[in-house]
This record gives structure tokens, C-alpha cells and sequence, in this order.
């Protein structure tokens, strides 16, 4: 038997999700990023994300291509440089394998 700590490792209960923001509407407002690494996410199929702290408790938010694609735009490439820049989190609907689900959609401030 496969236990979700097999797949995601014991860190993944500190990963901000597209249901803690719908469980909690207040926490889709503007943050700092308080610091950037980049980290292997996952046990059984690891993958390298950009993962960032934004001050809420022990939460990190593990980026995806298309928000990290986002901050590169507006912040540069280099994502250490992303440090005290501010972002907006934001609920909203993706596709994930042909299937509509809740994500998380971080908008860079300038």
C-alpha cells in the first residue's frame, strides 16, 4: 500500500494549496516573498519547483510553470532576486489532465 507521505515525502502538509485558499478567502491577498529555493517536491517522482515562503506560518507555496513563468516575467530570471518582491494569490480553475480543478494563481506586483 501506497501512503500520500510515500509519494509527496513528510513536507507536503506545509505546501499551500488551491483548498486552503478556498476553505479561507482571506488568504487570497497580497504577500512578500520572504524567501526562494529551489527544492525536489515529491518521494516517488520528485520534481524540481521553485518554492517560496510568503509568511503564512509554516506554508510554502511550490510554484508550477505557469506562476513561476509569471513571476519570471515581472521580477527576471533569476529567482533568488524574487526576495521582498510582492505577489497576489489568487483562486481559480485550471485544467489538469482534460479535468477543470481549483488552483493557485500568484500575480506579480510592481
Amino acid at each position: 500500500m501506497t501512503k500520500v507521505t510515500d509519494v509527496y515525502g513528510e513536507g507536503y502538509k506545509n505546501l499551500l494549496s488551491a483548498s486552503h485558499l478556498k476553505e479561507n478567502p482571506n488568504l487570497c491577498t497580497t504577500y512578500t516573498i520572504q524567501s526562494v529555493e529551489v527544492r525536489e517536491i515529491g518521494k516517488l517522482e520528485p520534481q524540481k519547483k521553485v518554492v517560496i515562503d510568503i509568511g503564512i506560518g509554516d506554508y510554502e507555496l511550490a510554484l508550477n510553470k505557469t506562476n513561476a513563468r509569471e513571476l519570471e516575467k515581472a521580477f527576471g530570471e533569476v529567482v533568488e532576486n524574487w526576495q521582498g518582491k510582492q505577489i497576489e494569490l489568487k483562486l481559480g480553475k485550471s485544467t489538469y489532465k482534460g479535468n477543470p480543478v481549483d488552483s493557485v494563481f500568484v500575480e506579480p506586483k510592481q
